[in-house]
C-alpha cells in the first residue's frame, strides 16, 4: 500500500504546484492533456459530461502518466447520471427536501459515489447546501434542498453519509459562504450574503457546523461577499468574495467554524471573481486568501503565475506545500493508491439505487393548488394534449419530458405533444383534446440568472386558453415558485425534476393512481412593493 502522506513530503516544489490547479478536461484531445498532466502535476481534474466507456479510458491515460493518482472531480450533484448515461436517474435535491425520505437520500448519495467511482471519479462537487430564501435566485433553487434548516440540514448530511460511505468518493459542501440570499448569480457578479453575522451564525452558521460534524471532506468557496462579516455592510458592493477574502476562508472557514479539509474555488472564469482581481492574479490570490485548489484552471499560465509568485518570494513555499498536503491527504483518504477506478455496481445494488430513485421521486410530488382534477382520470382511452414549456434553443436545455407522455400512452390514451406552442395554435387546438396537460421545464442555468417564465414562453398564454378549456393540468418539473408569475392557472403539482422516475409519479397523481404526499420545501413568494418613500 503506498502512502501518499508521505509521498507528500517528498513531492518537488513544481508538483505541489500543480496539485494547486483543477483543469477542465474538455475531452477534445487526450494525448495534449497527458503531456499537461506530465508538465504541471495536477492534483486534480475537472470532467464534463461524456459516455461512461469515455470516462474510464480517459481517466485511466491521465492515471498512468501522473506521478501520483489523480483526483477526478464533476458535478454529481443529482447522481452520477447528471454527467454519465445510463446511471440511476434521481431528482434533484428540492425533491429530497420534499420528501424527506432520509434514507432514499442517503441511499442516493451510495449511488452516486459507486456509479461515479466506476467511471473514475472520486470527488462530487455536492451536496448544494445553500439555503434558497430568495426565490428569484437563479442558481440554488431546486438544487438546494430548501429554504429551511430543518430540512436541509439532515438532506445534506444524509447525502455525505452516502457518498462517502466506505471512502469511495469525496463530498464538497457548497458554495460558502453561503448563496441564496442574493437574487442575482455568481456566475455574473459578486453576489451578497445580505445577513448580519448573528442572523448568519444561526441560519447558514449551523448549515456549515453540521456538515463539518459529518465530516464532509471538502468545500466550494463561492464568488460570493459576506459583508457583514467583512465590515462592509455600509458598502457591501466593495466586499470582495470570498475566493479572494482571507477574513472569509481563513478567519471564518477555518478559525471560527474549525473547518480543517480541503478547500476548492468555484469555477475560475465567473465573473463573480473575474471582474475583481486581474486574470492574471486570480489564482494566486486565491491561494494567498487561504485556498487551497483553483477550479478550471488555465493549463499554462496559472501554473506558470504561481510558480513565478514562489520564486519572486511573494508566495511561501510553504504555504503551497500546505495546500497539496491536503490534497495528497484527500488521495489517501480515497485510497486512490490502490483502486482509481472502482467496480460496477451488481444488479442488487442497480436495483436497490431504482428503487430510492423512485420512493424520493414518488415522495416528492406535491400538490400546490387543485382545481379538483387531481386524481380524477380522464375518460378511458381519450385524446390527451402534452405541452412542454421550456427555455427552447437555449444551451442547458434538458431532455424531452416524453417519459410523461410514455406513461399516458400506457394507461390506455390516445396522446399528442408539441413544445411552447404559439397562442395561435393551442386556441386553435387545445378544444380537439379532452384534457391538456401544461408540464413546465424551467431549470437553473438554461438562461444564466434566471429560472422564471420570459417573453416567448408567456406569449402561449395569451387570450388565457386554459380559462375556456375545461380540463387543464399544470405541472413543474423545475422551479416551484410558476405560481407567483402564473397565479391564476387552475391547479398545480410539483414535481421538483424532470428525470424518468418524476414524470411517472405525476402522471400516478394525476390519474389518481398515488395521493401526492410532498410538502414543498420552500415558502411562496408574497407580491411586495418596493420604493413606496418615493410617495412619502
Amino acid at each position: 500500500m503506498q502512502d501518499l502522506l508521505s509521498l507528500s513530503a517528498s513531492l518537488s516544489l513544481e508538483q505541489c504546484i500543480g496539485h494547486l490547479l483543477c483543469p477542465l478536461h474538455s475531452g477534445k484531445d487526450v494525448d495534449r492533456f497527458r503531456r499537461l498532466q506530465e508538465e504541471e502535476h495536477y492534483g486534480s481534474v475537472f470532467f464534463n459530461s461524456r459516455p461512461l466507456s469515455e470516462y474510464r479510458d480517459i481517466t485511466s491515460a491521465i492515471q498512468s502518466v501522473a506521478a501520483s493518482p489523480v483526483v477526478m472531480a464533476a458535478d454529481l450533484e443529482a447522481g452520477a447520471k447528471s454527467v454519465l448515461g445510463g446511471h440511476t436517474p434521481f431528482p434533484w435535491s428540492m425533491a429530497s427536501g420534499a420528501a424527506m425520505d432520509l434514507e432514499a437520500t442517503e441511499c442516493m448519495g451510495r449511488a452516486t459515489a459507486m456509479e461515479g467511482r466506476h467511471a473514475g471519479l472520486h470527488w462530487t462537487f455536492g451536496p448544494v447546501v445553500d439555503l434558497n430564501v430568495n426565490w428569484r435566485n437563479g442558481v440554488t433553487n431546486i438544487r438546494s434542498y430548501g429554504d429551511r434548516l430543518e430540512r436541509v440540514i439532515p438532506c445534506a448530511r444524509a447525502f455525505i453519509r452516502g457518498v462517502q460511505a466506505e471512502q469511495h468518493m469525496a463530498a464538497c459542501a457548497k458554495h460558502f459562504p453561503g448563496d441564496g440570499m442574493d437574487e442575482r448569480d455568481q456566475h455574473l457578479l459578486t453576489s451578497v450574503n445580505s445577513l448580519t453575522v448573528d442572523a448568519w451564525m444561526q441560519s447558514y452558521g449551523e448549515v456549515w457546523k453540521s456538515v463539518f460534524a459529518q465530516g464532509v471532506q471538502t468545500v466550494m468557496s463561492g464568488h460570493i461577499s459576506f459583508p457583514a462579516w467583512q465590515g462592509l455592510e455600509a458598502e457591501p458592493v466593495a466586499a470582495l468574495p470570498a475566493t479572494l477574502c482571507p477574513k472569509l476562508q481563513v478567519e471564518l472557514l477555518r478559525q471560527e467554524l474549525g473547518f480543517q479539509g480541503l478547500l476548492v474555488s468555484d469555477a475560475a472564469p465567473m465573473i463573480g471573481l473575474q471582474s475583481r482581481v486581474r486574470e492574471e492574479e486570480a489564482v494566486l490570490r486565491f491561494i494567498e486568501a487561504g485556498g487551497d485548489v483553483y477550479l478550471f484552471a488555465e493549463p499554462g499560465k496559472d501554473y506558470q503565475s504561481l510558480l513565478k509568485a514562489v520564486h519572486t518570494g511573494r508566495l511561501s513555499e510553504e504555504r503551497v506545500r500546505e495546500s497539496a498536503g491536503r490534497v495528497m491527504a484527500l488521495k489517501q483518504w480515497l485510497g486512490l493508491a490502490e483502486a482509481p477506478l472502482g467496480e460496477a455496481p451488481g444488479p442488487e445494488q442497480k436495483e436497490e439505487f431504482s428503487n430510492a430513485a423512485t420512493r424520493l421521486a414518488r415522495a416528492a410530488i406535491t400538490l400546490q393548488k387543485d382545481n379538483g382534477r387531481v386524481g380524477q382520470a380522464p375518460s378511458p382511452g381519450a385524446k390527451l394534449l402534452t405541452v412542454t414549456v421550456d427555455y427552447e434553443g437555449h444551451k442547458f436545455v434538458p431532455e424531452e419530458l416524453d417519459t410523461f407522455d410514455q406513461a399516458l400512452e400506457a394507461a390506455g390514451y390516445v396522446v399528442t405533444h408539441c413544445r411552447n406552442p404559439t397562442h395561435s395554435w393551442i386556441l386553435e387546438h387545445a378544444q380537439d383534446y379532452e384534457t391538456v396537460f401544461l408540464n413546465f421545464h424551467i431549470l437553473p442555468h438554461m438562461i444564466m440568472g434566471h429560472t422564471r417564465l420570459y417573453c416567448p414562453q408567456a406569449m402561449m398564454f395569451w387570450r388565457g386558453f386554459y380559462r375556456s378549456h375545461d380540463d387543464v393540468r399544470c405541472t413543474s418539473f423545475g422551479t416551484p415558485y410558476l405560481l407567483h408569475d402564473q397565479p391564476h392557472l387552475p391547479n398545480m403539482l410539483l414535481a421538483y425534476s424532470g428525470v424518468a422516475p418524476s414524470q411517472k409519479a405525476a402522471v400516478d397523481v394525476w390519474l389518481g393512481k398515488r395521493v401526492p404526499s410532498g410538502t414543498c420545501p420552500v415558502k411562496q413568494p408574497r407580491i411586495q412593493l418596493q420604493g413606496m418613500e418615493v410617495f412619502t
